[in-house]
């Protein structure tokens, strides 16, 4: 199963039309710093016979930012870029190294949904993005980077008379993992990954994915008129 992304978008699209007619139209850049919560729902790669372990991303922190440029029409074009040191099961890599990290980037359109007092409320995306699996458990390691589709969801809340709104937001970053042992993994001393696969390659079946971030942020408008 692949990322439906003309789905993804054309119903993102599709819900714009739903918007308020009296919500009054904005348009400027936010900047949000953001945090929350990665979590990978389920293994890069399961076994494909009893006794052996499945290669596992754990869920953990993830820091990050947003630019949002608001259009006319209501629509957001937003960019996204954010960090997590969220390491793997050691149990299904070679010599114990665990040490990994992953990094996500996007491009998405948002459409808002809901609104409240002539503010945004709930707002709905999709678009495309990267999950770049790295560190040490991934050394010499190819697929661990992807490309993604994305669908989001979130909450916007104006914070008083402030140009500052808090985000409440929900991505699910879509994609295959097709992970493999690549030339040079017997010199880097089998570490990580890339052993288990060169030393079992049938033994490990890819699987879809739906990575998760669930994250609070501050958005700082800039020039929103």
């Amino acid at each position: 199963m692949r990322p439906r992304l003309d789905l993804v978008v054309l119903t993102t699209l599709g819900a714009a039309l739903m918007e308020a007619p009296s919500a009054s139209a904005q348009r400027g850049l936010d900047f949000v710093p953001f945090a929350g919560l990665y979590a990978p729902t389920t293994n890069m790669m399961n076994p494909a016979f009893a006794g052996v372990p499945a290669m596992t991303q754990r869920s953990s922190i993830i820091l990050g930012g947003r630019v949002t440029w608001w259009l006319r029409s209501r629509l957001g074009i937003e960019g996204t870029l954010a960090y997590s040191p969220s390491n793997v099961n050691p149990g299904a890599t070679y010599d114990c190294c665990n040490a990994a990290h992953v990094i996500t980037a996007s491009a998405r359109v948002l459409a808002p949904v809901l609104f409240v007092g002539g503010s945004q409320l709930l707002r709905v995306g999709g678009g495309v993005g990267v999950v770049s699996h790295g560190g040490r458990a991934y050394a010499n390691t190819s697929g661990a980077t992807t490309i993604a589709g994305i669908a989001s969801a979130g909450m916007a809340f104006r914070l008083g008379a402030t140009p500052l709104m808090l985000r409440l937001d929900a991505e699910d970053y879509m994609f295959n993992a097709h992970l493999g042992a690549q030339p040079g993994c017997d010199r880097g001393g089998y570490t990580g990954f890339c052993g288990q696969l060169l030393r079992a390659p049938t033994a490990f079946k890819p699987q879809f994915q739906n990575d998760v971030v669930l994250s609070v942020g501050l958005a700082f408008a800039a020039g929103r008129r």
